[in-house]
């Protein structure tokens, strides 16, 4: 963050968010932390917050907005994503970006047209959102090769969806069901423990 010129602030005075003893069914004690933070926020004049754990971004983001809360809250990997995001656009060149980004990509019997933004499997389109769309591109222009989780991650994020680490596990299965895919047995994407998602050609596999 001092490398960008950010300015910030290491809180060291507030509690707990609570999210564990509301989860616990104590919603008193809950409502005490909450507004003690709240008001030690206030008096410290905080506006934004960046954490590392999701829990607090939950809580502090919608429940503490009950309390009168207005601070805004992120999770660390999503200005990460962000700035890892501004760094391709700057250090890229423009021709080669858009002349990637506009080829078609085969992969077997599917098709992938990024420039009318279609996926044809055989002789079927398939019917995809614009987040599972993208994932399906970024795994066919990278076939034969693992593509973690963040990376995924990064390029959602490159395009503003709303998107968090564990949700991609999400898209990727709905992807699998329209590619009809068996995750036990997949044909196109992969999925290798503790690394993330790869995507193989079937016609190529013995």
């Amino acid at each position: 963050l001092r490398h960008l010129g950010v300015t910030f602030g290491v809180l060291r005075k507030e509690k707990c968010t609570g999210d564990p003893v509301r989860r616990l069914g104590n919603d008193l004690l809950f409502s005490q932390m909450a507004e003690a933070n709240i008001e030690q926020m206030k008096s410290g004049k905080v506006t934004k917050l960046l954490s590392i754990c999701p829990h607090c971004v939950r809580t502090l983001g919608e429940d503490w907005k009950e309390f009168g809360a207005s601070v805004q809250i992120e999770h660390h990997s999503e200005l990460l994503a962000r700035l890892r995001a501004v760094t391709r656009r700057t250090t890229r060149p423009r021709g080669d970006a858009e002349s990637d980004e506009s080829a078609d990509v085969v992969v077997g019997p599917l098709h992938v047209r990024p420039s009318s933004r279609t996926a044809i499997l055989g002789d079927r389109p398939v019917i995809l959102t614009p987040v599972e769309f993208d994932l399906l591109v970024s795994l066919a222009r990278a076939k034969g090769r693992v593509k973690s989780r963040e990376q995924l991650l990064d390029e959602c994020r490159d395009r503003n969806y709303d998107v968090f680490d564990r949700s991609i596990d999400v898209h990727i299965s709905a992807l699998r069901k329209k590619l009809g895919d068996d995750p036990r047995q997949p044909r196109f994407i992969r999925t290798l423990r503790a690394a993330g998602y790869m995507m193989v050609d079937p016609e190529a596999e013995p």
